[in-house]
């Protein structure tokens, strides 16, 4: 992955963690596994239009319960312009995908029992399912105190929607290395 940092193909990115699904399962408290990749979860019209599809479902091992997972690139802005003297507003593109990610997750509700019965039995539930987005990276963009801070004080307000960036889930990944090792 780190010969890859700066690789701005969402499909690139898509293509890896669905032939590597651990690399995601690790950023989850909980044991989890890729339940399925670029997944319907509703909303087509009776003319068969307009269908959503997130980019991966993991889900609980023990509960079947599910997170939705949407991933943009390393190259996705984090922030937007300088905000008066003592903050940054957010990307466009990062607040595009938490309301994105909003919308699969309202739309897979209102469907999931007609989505969670299908016909190969792998079942899952939504209880109030959690969302990812993995976007950008912290140390291309942030360069200053009051960046960071304009950052985590948008992702920790949000108790819908986990933010983590491609940087930290480069850490988290060494920091896994070095254990077993």
């Amino acid at each position: 992955m780190a010969n890859n940092r700066q690789n701005a193909s969402e499909e690139f990115w898509q293509n890896l963690f669905q032939k590597c699904p651990a690399v995601l399962s690790q950023v989850f408290p909980q044991s989890m596994f890729q339940l399925g990749s670029k997944c319907y979860v509703g909303g087509k019209s009776i003319t068969n239009s307009g269908g959503n599809l997130v980019d991966f479902i993991y889900a609980s091992r023990l509960t079947g319960n599910i997170v939705l997972v949407e991933i943009k690139t390393p190259k996705t802005k984090l922030l937007g312009k300088k905000y008066r003297a003592n903050s940054y507003s957010i990307s466009e593109e990062l607040t595009g995908a938490f309301v994105q990610i909003l919308n699969y997750k309202d739309q897979l509700i209102k469907e999931y029992y007609k989505l969670s019965a299908n016909e190969d039995g792998n079942g899952f539930s939504a209880f109030n399912p959690k969302c990812l987005v993995i976007a950008g990276t912290l140390e291309s963009e942030l360069q200053e105190g009051i960046q960071y801070k304009s950052f985590e004080l948008f992702r920790n307000c949000s108790s819908n929607v986990e933010m983590l960036t491609y940087d930290e889930l480069f850490q988290k990944s060494r920091d896994i290395l070095d254990m077993v090792k």
